[in-house]
C-alpha cells in the first residue's frame, strides 16, 4: 500500500484541489462524486474549465452516458487546442478519452484514429518510457480486440505491460486490469489455460488493492468462476 500511495502522490502532486480530488474519486470508481467536484471546478479558470470538462466527460463515459461524454470532451479539446500548442500532453489526453468513448460505442476504427493522434503527440512530447504510453497501447489493443484482431491486440498489450513493469509497483491495480484484458484475448483465442493464468493474476492484485465490492474485483472473480464451470478447468 505504501507503494500505491507513493505512486498517487507522484502522479497527482502535493497540491490538493478539486481536480486532484476528482482524479482520486475516478480511480476509486466514485464517478458521480467525481462529477460533482468537477462541476465546482468549472468556474476557476479557462484551464480549470478544460480540466473540468475533461473530468466530466470521463465521469459520463464511465457511467455509460456516451453522448454527454463526447459533448464535454470535445469542448475540452477545443479549449485546450486554443490554450496550448497541438503537441501538448493535455491535448493528447482529450484525443485519448474521445477514443475511449468511441471504443465503448463499438466504433473501433474511429477510436483507433483518435488513439493514433494521441500516440503521435506522446511520441513527440514524452520520454520514451513515460507511463502514459501504457494506457495508449492498452486502449489500442482493446480496439483491436473489438475487431477480433487478437494477435495484433496481444502485440500492443505486450508493449503496455512492458511499460507498466517500468513505471508501476507490482501490486498496482492497473497491472491487474491489463492482465484481465489479456485473459479475455486468450479466452477468445480458445487458449483457456492461458486465459485462466491471467484472470487469476488479475484477481490476486485486485483483492490486495481494491474493495471486494469494486466492479473490477467482481469481474475477475466472475471470469474465473465462469471459465472453471464452462471449460472444467482446475
Amino acid at each position: 500500500m505504501k507503494d500505491l500511495f507513493s505512486h498517487y502522490k507522484d502522479k497527482i502532486g502535493e497540491e490538493t484541489n478539486l481536480d486532484s480530488l476528482g482524479k482520486i474519486l475516478l480511480e476509486m470508481g466514485e464517478y458521480d462524486k467525481a462529477a460533482k467536484y468537477y462541476e465546482q471546478y468549472l468556474n476557476e479558470s479557462q484551464i480549470a474549465m478544460a480540466d473540468s470538462l475533461c473530468g466530466l466527460g470521463t465521469a459520463d463515459l464511465r457511467n455509460g452516458n456516451y453522448d454527454e461524454a463526447l459533448n464535454s470532451l470535445r469542448k475540452a479539446l477545443e479549449l485546450r487546442e486554443k490554450l496550448y500548442s497541438y503537441n501538448h500532453p493535455d491535448v493528447a489526453q482529450c484525443y485519448m478519452r474521445i477514443g475511449l468513448v468511441y471504443n465503448c460505442m463499438k466504433d473501433y476504427d474511429t477510436a483507433l484514429n483518435y488513439y493514433s493522434k494521441t500516440l503521435d503527440i506522446q511520441q513527440k512530447t514524452l520520454p520514451v518510457n513515460h507511463s502514459d504510453f501504457a494506457k495508449t497501447y492498452g486502449n489500442i489493443a482493446l480496439s483491436h480486440v473489438g475487431k477480433c484482431e487478437y494477435e495484433l491486440a496481444l502485440r500492443y498489450y505486450a508493449k503496455a505491460s512492458e511499460n507498466q513493469e517500468i513505471n508501476l509497483p507490482a501490486s498496482h491495480h492497473h497491472i491487474a486490469m491489463m492482465s484481465d484484458n489479456i485473459g479475455v484475448v486468450y479466452e477468445n483465442m480458445c487458449d483457456y489455460q492461458k486465459a485462466m493464468e491471467y484472470y487469476e493474476k488479475a484477481h490476486q492484485i485486485f483483492r490486495k488493492t481494491l474493495p471486494p465490492s469494486h466492479e473490477f474485483t467482481k469481474t475477475a472473480e466472475d471470469n474465473i468462476r465462469r471459465l472453471k464451470l464452462e471449460k472444467k478447468l482446475n
